[in-house]
């Protein structure tokens, strides 16, 4: 089973963080710019590179999500993106002296949602993210490109459960914090630290339980023209607002 990695910002930052490619697809034609680059460091890598038709990349790169998929000229065969184990992420994170930031999704079935807040988190300095194994968008093409290159450069698991994983971060010294309508002002509360934010599914949020078993709620104060922010807007406002904190704090 191999992921398609296509579009020339994803297929650079694939091949910088090492991701296993196995064939690369190249538009026929007149090899410019970026274009180039990716061209010329497949081949440093000793990659299969085939030139082939605009139909052909349109073909390798659409699916169910995307029916005119923006390839900008390349696609990329690469090995299956790699979960770790939940406890692998931990020591890792502790191992490098980082603060854990870890972000779990709820039940987030929109791949240009999950895509976005793996973006986000990324660029926000995030090194962790927990799925659930089951009712959550797949990492896939579609997906990966969504995040734009950031879900090459951070450590992603699957869990099965995920009040059973709250509890083992809890274990670990990190506060979690859940997104929600109901919960304190995201701008009075103390984000600094270890923490795990849970952002819940686009149209129930946060399942009931999980809810009760983060530490505490926060919520981004809005006007009363609309009930709620979109689900990867919301994220990044958290994620900045937590930057935003250990840079004062620091």
């Amino acid at each position: 089973m191999s992921d398609k990695i296509f579009g020339r910002n994803n297929a650079l930052e694939a091949i910088k963080a090492g991701v296993e490619i196995e064939k690369a697809y190249i538009q026929s034609g007149e090899i410019t710019g970026s274009l180039n680059v990716i061209y010329s460091k497949l081949n440093d890598l000793k990659v299969p590179v085939s030139r082939c038709s605009k139909e052909k990349l349109n073909s390798l790169a659409a699916d169910e999500n995307e029916i005119k998929p923006n390839h900008q000229g390349v696609v990329l065969i690469a090995a299956c993106l790699r979960y770790a184990d939940i406890d692998e992420i931990i020591a890792s994170v502790k191992n490098s002296n980082e603060i854990p930031f870890f972000v779990m999704l709820d039940d987030l079935t929109d791949a240009m949602n999950v895509g976005a807040i793996i973006r986000s988190a990324v660029l926000m300095g995030a090194n962790g993210i927990i799925l659930h194994k089951r009712n959550a968008a797949p990492i896939n093409s579609a997906v990966l490109k969504a995040a734009s290159g950031a879900a090459f450069h951070i450590m992603m698991c699957k869990v099965s459960n995920l009040n059973q994983t709250i509890k083992k971060l809890k274990e670990n010294g990190l506060w979690v914090i859940g997104a929600d309508m109901g919960g304190q002002s995201l701008f009075e509360s103390d984000l600094k630290g270890p923490v795990c934010f849970v952002i819940g599914s686009e149209g129930t949020g946060l399942a009931k339980l999980v809810k009760e078993n983060c530490d505490y709620l926060v919520n981004i104060p809005v006007n009363d023209k609309i009930d709620s922010l979109n689900a990867s807007a919301a994220a990044s406002i958290i994620f900045y607002e937590k930057m935003r904190q250990e840079a004062i704090n620091g």
